[in-house]
């Protein structure tokens, strides 16, 4: 387990652009993460979850504008910033927040793993595989596309094979069903929406990734 805090204060955050006035902004931020194992000869069950917290602003995850968090969502000036992200290398998924957020921000997730190995797991040979999903909900829903909570839900499966030391294969797929946080409204990044609605819902996506490693 691990957590981080990070807890700041400017006195002048806009000085540099308009020095007649005086924008003080605090800065609050938290996030933790939990990896957990049990094993017993082939059989392994598995339980991750994490949680980094939001901010009501346009800047979803790690694709927008640098200058959005300074204002939220509705245009007010954002006082205090409080959107946690996880280093991006940190990877609990292979779509969700390493493809299409880009990190783990603004979220509580879960996503347990059973995993069968032919051989136990001290054994120097692999060959197995492994069914994971992961669900995600926003912290702060002001701060995601579609003003929700609901963030989605991957399916994972994995096969593997090898030898420990000298090399390992595997095959990956996932797919991703995303929530209604990630409809695109038309106040939010997007003018040339004009369908009636004024939304776009999003599309599911999916990924079959595969691994050769040799070690020498």
């Amino acid at each position: 387990a691990e957590g981080a805090v990070i807890s700041g204060h400017i006195d002048n955050a806009n000085g540099v652009f308009d020095p007649t006035q005086v924008k003080p902004r605090d800065i609050q931020m938290w996030g933790g993460a939990l990896k957990s194992a049990w094993q017993n000869e082939g059989i392994g069950i598995y339980f991750d979850a994490g949680v980094a917290s939001g901010d009501d602003t346009r800047c979803f995850g790690v694709y927008g504008d640098a200058s959005c968090s300074i204002t939220t969502a509705d245009g007010r000036d954002n006082k205090t910033i409080t959107g946690f992200k996880f280093n991006r290398d940190f990877r609990v998924d292979s779509l969700l927040f390493r493809e299409v957020i880009g990190a783990v921000t603004n979220t509580v997730y879960v996503k347990p793993t059973f995993s069968i190995n032919a051989y136990p797991f001290y054994s120097p040979q692999m060959l197995g595989a492994d069914l994971g999903v992961l669900y995600a909900m926003a912290m702060d829903p002001g701060g995601t596309p579609g003003n929700s909570s609901v963030l989605g839900t991957e399916l994972m499966a994995r096969g593997f094979f090898g030898q420990r030391g000298l090399f390992r294969a595997q095959v990956s797929f996932s797919y991703l069903l995303p929530g209604d946080a990630f409809q695109l409204r038309k106040d939010y990044y997007a003018p040339q929406i004009t369908n009636d609605s004024g939304v776009i819902d999003p599309s599911n996506a999916w990924r079959l990734l595969g691994h050769v490693v040799l070690m020498f």
